[in-house]
């Protein structure tokens, strides 16, 4: 069963995974062992912490309240399964796979599998950033250095109440590709992130002051720690063992 808490004034810590199949970008994914697998692939290091074998989705729930929302930092590393050691530098590029999102909202209607997906939007590229493009292994090294993804919690609440005046699930996919030597395993090279923002109609028909309340959803101890804005130094990434 879920676990739920309200919080005002603190941005909710994203659920390592859903209760959803994601499969948005594994069109052409066979999960049958054929006896040859590659353990040389390179991975998302958190998509591969929180993969069940059917998804990789990070799912945060956003609604007003009485105090300012934190930003949503979640970092993002690149690793080669089974956490191995690199034997030789490699560099892919991080993506937002809005291809992928289009396909699986296509589905949504069609499949359980992707319900998940119905009423869903791409995030808009204004209200998140991401601290770079590419993530580089390093020979000797089993991690690569980190990509901070930030996600602007408060302005997104904003833009839910003031403009669109209606819920919204806004999702940001994102993909390494065109690595410079290792393969990529099909299945975790995606993760998901998932906000659902919730709109609160004022009691009196009027307009609520800009402020916000976050509800924390806790289905796994994987989790990223979110921390307040502009304080990322103090906050902890969780990575098991692959």
């Amino acid at each position: 069963m879920d676990k739920r808490q309200i919080v005002k004034g603190w941005a909710a810590l994203p659920v390592a995974a859903s209760l959803m199949a994601f499969g948005a970008c594994y069109e052409d994914l066979d999960l049958s062992y054929n006896g040859d697998t590659d353990l040389n692939q390179l991975v998302i290091r958190q998509a591969a912490d929180i993969w069940d074998g059917t998804h990789c989705n990070v799912e945060t729930d956003l609604e007003k309240g009485d105090e300012d929302a934190d930003n949503f930092v979640y970092e993002l590393t690149l690793a080669i399964y089974q956490n191995r050691v690199a034997g030789q530098e490699v560099t892919t590029d991080l993506v937002v796979a809005s291809d992928s999102l289009e396909a699986a909202i296509a589905m949504a209607g069609e499949s359980s599998v992707y319900s998940i997906y119905e009423g869903a939007e791409l995030l808009p590229e204004e209200y998140y950033t991401l601290s770079g493009s590419q993530l580089r292994l390093l020979a000797g090294d089993a991690e690569s250095e980190a990509v901070d993804l930030t996600v602007f919690s408060q302005e997104l609440i904003d833009y839910v109440q003031d403009e669109r005046r209606a819920d919204a699930l806004l999702v940001l996919p994102l993909r390494i590709q065109n690595s410079t030597s290792y393969p990529i395993n099909s299945k975790v090279c995606c993760i998901m992130f998932f906000f659902e923002v919730g709109y609160v109609a004022p009691d009196d028909g009027g307009e609520y002051p800009a402020d916000s309340t976050t509800v924390e959803r806790n289905r796994t101890s994987l989790m990223p720690t979110v921390v307040p804005s502009g304080d990322r130094a103090d906050y902890v990434r969780a990575h098991p063992v692959l």
